[in-house]
């Protein structure tokens, strides 16, 4: 059960900042609880989401060429050395707007994902890393000239828990349904697994399109380090709900999600919600799918 205080302020068009105490209700399998705020959450205050040099490579697709003197239509952004570094870049790997990636401790990118496949950090498609999110809406993106999934936030890499050899993507596409409004939600949440240690050291695949859980959810997924400083939270919002989904990755594997209910809607239909977390984890935002978002600060 998540235990951190949240307190929520809603951001309008306008850029006015508002306080919402509204009251939550947050449900597990056993047992129910009432939060004056907006939700309760165990989460590592001091612990950056990717410590270490996980999170240095930035890779850029398309608008890439927009950033300083590139020439190229991609390139990567390095901050190794404290200051970003913008290089245009060649790679196999077509990114549009779903993008995941990590490096190691020292900065050194690992993998990369679009949604559709993984490819290794030399580029090429990782060993049993193609046919991520098998459904017909991930087909007809890898079939059109994009090559790419158009999900924002929907790739998430995380070191797995207490084991250095594995790598763990947390992934969604989008589903057609009757609903034309909410016809490009997700409806499940997968994870594939990756051992770096195979296929010398470039890693392959060991575990693929593994069921989370399913519900209907926004585009947008988020994570933040558990206060144990070993686990991971991750984050998806129900789409047109009140409805705020967390699930617990440890050694053990995914948790079964946790429903953090709203007194009021928190996502519009099709909305692609941008949740995020600030580095050290005491901050908490996602946008509601109208001109406006709405941000928490988490206070143990």
């Amino acid at each position: 059960m998540f235990l951190i205080k949240l307190k929520c302020f809603t951001w309008n068009a306008d850029g006015h900042k508002s306080e919402n105490k509204t009251c939550a209700r947050v449900r597990d399998n056993k047992k129910r609880y009432f939060i004056l705020i907006n939700i309760i959450l165990f989460f590592n205050y001091s612990g950056d989401l990717y410590a270490q040099g996980r999170n240095n490579i930035w890779l850029l697709g398309y608008q890439s060429g927009q950033i300083g003197p590139t020439t190229s239509n991609r390139a990567t952004v390095d901050f190794k050395t404290g200051s970003p570094i913008v290089t245009p870049t060649t790679r196999k790997i077509k990114l549009k707007e779903t993008q995941g990636n990590i490096s190691d401790v020292n900065g050194n990118l690992l993998m990369c994902s679009n949604g559709i496949w993984i490819a290794n950090a030399t580029g090429d498609t990782m060993m049993n890393g193609s046919g991520l999110n098998p459904n017909q809406f991930t087909l007809d993106w890898a079939n059109s000239s994009v090559s790419s999934l158009n999900i924002q936030y929907a790739n998430i890499f995380l070191p797995w828990p207490d084991d250095t050899s594995k790598y763990v993507l947390v992934h969604m596409t989008g589903n057609y349904n009757s609903d034309p409004i909410m016809s490009y939600s997700g409806i499940t949440l997968y994870y594939s697994i990756v051992d770096v240690t195979l296929d010398s050291g470039l890693g392959e695949v060991i575990s693929k399109n593994q069921i989370a859980y399913n519900d209907t959810l926004t585009w947008g997924l988020s994570a933040c380090k558990h206060a144990n400083g070993r686990d991971w939270w991750i984050v998806n919002i129900r789409n047109n709900s009140n409805v705020l989904i967390t699930t617990l990755l440890s050694p053990n594997g995914f948790s079964s999600p946790i429903y953090h209910y709203f007194a009021n809607k928190i996502s519009d239909k099709g909305n692609s919600c941008q949740p995020t977390f600030s580095p050290n984890g005491q901050k908490f935002a996602f946008t509601t799918g109208t001109p406006s978002g709405s941000g928490y600060d988490c206070n143990t």
